[in-house]
Parts: C-alpha cells; sequence; structure tokens
C-alpha cells in the first residue's frame, strides 16, 4: 500500500498540468451540479409549501349563516378530495389581520372586524380539481368573492418541472464530460509509462499493482475537486445570502433546502467528496481496463 501511495505521489508530480486540469474540470461539473441539486431542492421545497396553503378561498357576504356555510363545505367534499378546510370569521380574520401588519400600528387601527368578510379556506389534494372548488364555490348565493391561484401554482409546477429536467442534461453531461477528460488524462499517462508497465509485468506483476496507482489518482482528483466544490457553493450558496448582521433572510428558507447546522454542512460536503472519489474511480478504472485489456 506504501509503495503504491509513494507511485502515485509520484506520477502527480511528474505531470501536474495534466493533474491540474483534471481537477479543475471536475470541481466546475461538481460545482455546477450542487448548484442545481440546491435549486432543484429548493424549488420543490417551495412548491410544496405553496400547495400546503389555501389554494381557493371564498369570501362569504355579512348575512351567510353558519349551516350555509356548513353545507357548502359539505358540497365541496363531495365533490372531489379536499386535503384541509378552514373556516375563518370576521374575528379570526381581524388576528390574522393584525399579525400580518403588527409592524405597521396604523394599519391595523383602521380596520375592524366589521370590514372584514368571513372565510372559507379549502386545500384541495389534487391541483387539478381545484376549478371543480372555485366553480362549487362561486354558484353558492353566500359567496361574494373567490381567491383562486391557479395560475401562480400551475407557473410554480411548469418551472419546476422545467428545472428537474434542464439540471438532469446539463448535470449528465457535465459528469460524462468530466468522465472522458479523465479518460484522456489517463491514457496520456498510462501511454507515457507503456515501458514501464510492460516491464512491471514481465517482472510478474499482477494487473491491480498496475491499476492501483492510476485508481488511486483518480480517486485524488476526486477529493480535491469535491472539497473545492463545497467549499464554492457553500460561499456562494449560504455566505452570499448572510447580511452583515449576522441574520440570514427570509429568502434563505427556500434558497438552503436544509438546516444550516455544523452536521448537515460537514453531511454536505461529505457528499461532494464521496462523489467526487467515485467519479475518480470510473474514469481512472476505465481507462486502465481498457489499456490492459487490449
Amino acid at each position: 500500500m506504501n509503495q503504491t501511495l509513494k507511485s502515485t505521489a509520484q506520477r502527480l508530480r511528474r505531470s501536474p498540468y495534466q493533474s491540474l486540469a483534471a481537477i479543475l474540470m471536475m470541481a466546475i461539473a461538481f460545482f455546477v451540479s450542487t448548484v442545481y441539486f440546491l435549486s432543484a431542492l429548493s424549488a420543490q421545497r417551495m412548491l410544496t409549501t405553496l400547495e400546503g396553503r389555501p389554494q381557493a378561498i371564498a369570501f362569504f357576504k355579512d348575512e351567510a349563516k353558519p349551516e350555509e356555510v356548513s353545507s357548502l363545505t359539505k358540497e365541496i367534499e363531495a365533490a372531489v378530495k379536499v386535503k384541509s378546510t378552514r373556516y375563518l370569521s370576521k374575528d379570526e380574520a381581524l388576528q390574522r389581520y393584525k399579525e400580518q401588519n403588527q409592524k405597521d400600528p396604523l394599519l391595523v387601527e383602521l380596520v375592524t372586524a366589521t370590514i372584514l368578510p368571513a372565510s372559507l379556506e379549502v386545500s384541495a389534494v389534487n391541483a387539478a380539481d381545484l376549478p371543480e372548488v372555485v366553480k362549487i364555490m362561486k354558484a353558492a348565493p353566500i359567496v361574494e368573492d373567490v381567491a383562486f391561484q391557479q395560475e401562480e401554482t400551475q407557473g410554480l409546477v411548469n418551472w419546476v418541472r422545467s428545472l428537474r429536467f434542464s439540471g438532469t442534461i446539463l448535470v449528465s453531461v457535465l459528469l460524462l464530460e468530466t468522465i472522458l477528460v479523465l479518460l484522456i488524462v489517463f491514457a496520456l499517462k498510462i501511454a507515457l509509462r507503456k515501458e514501464e508497465i510492460g516491464v512491471m509485468r514481465l517482472v510478474g506483476a499482477s494487473v491491480w499493482q498496475i491499476r492501483w496507482p492510476f485508481i488511486f489518482e483518480g480517486m485524488f482528483y476526486g477529493i480535491i475537486a469535491g472539497l473545492f466544490a463545497w467549499g464554492a457553493s457553500y460561499y456562494f450558496v449560504i455566505v452570499k445570502q448572510i447580511n452583515p448582521l449576522g441574520t440570514i433572510p427570509a429568502l434563505t428558507d427556500f434558497a438552503v433546502p436544509f438546516a444550516i447546522t455544523p452536521p448537515n454542512i460537514l453531511i454536505w460536503g461529505l457528499g461532494e467528496i464521496l462523489l467526487g472519489i467515485f467519479i475518480g474511480f470510473i474514469g481512472s478504472f476505465l481507462s486502465v481496463w481498457r489499456y490492459l485489456k487490449s
């Protein structure tokens, strides 16, 4: 093992520019892949949060009676699969208004419970059922107005799908290109040591004794590239979103799809390094395997 590691270090020193090119290519690919992965998770989190909110809201007339509201709720629940329904009285609507505008006392003082309407908030299991819910709401005599976020929700769904599709293609192409670069780099390294490898085989060296230095070299590339991608993505995705006071703005709740704690950051970095080791192993192994097979 020590001899293998020494051989790997010697090869790194003999061809530093080839090694640097491979490491930079891997680091860029991992960094872009990480950013797209975090973006996809963040977009999914935003979509899940939006879908969990009331998707259709019926605002009732002042003369609406409790039994009429109950009848409308049952009609909606019988027509479609409902995730949740919630009735807000005028007092509850006022309380919510105060909570949302607590930083502006003037707005709070100008509004009373008599001004705000009672409402029924409905969240459907399937977004495709929302038009039917809205249709039932608008047909009810006690309903004065209906708020429906169909365009916003559908637009976000389409955006998330496009992000997943384009991100999957881009990341796949980058990782494939990284493996091809490794194949080229190690093919050059093997070609330069063709005679040395031939002598090793003549003196009885096993196939794995020849392979391991190249494989360790590829795994070393992956470790360095993974560390670089981890540090760069952490800086641009997290550090850049922290304001001078050291607090994280609300946007970070969506931009970073996990709690920013040391264990999670370490797991994130470990994932980057393991991915680098895997890609480095695959690229170097395929190069050596192809040469020894021929």
